[in-house]
């Protein structure tokens, strides 16, 4: 259990500010959440989704929303 205490000096260089960047896009974004259940930051398979949306827009590819399979 000690070097859980040790863990956040071993880190790397960037990783406190890294962690206060995060820290402050959750608090700043806080107001958004009291209105909408929906996060506003683009993370994990959303940042995905859109950039994949925004690479079918540069294309002009249209996207098809009511496909019957």
């Amino acid at each position: 259990m000690v070097y859980l205490a040790i863990a956040p000096w071993t880190r790397s260089p960037g990783f406190l500010p890294t962690t206060l960047k995060v820290m402050w896009r959750y608090w700043s974004d806080l107001p958004w959440r009291f209105k909408s259940s929906g996060d506003r930051l683009l993370m994990l398979g959303n940042a995905l989704v859109g950039a994949l949306r925004a690479s079918m827009m540069d294309r002009e590819l249209p996207l098809w929303s009511s496909l019957t399979i």
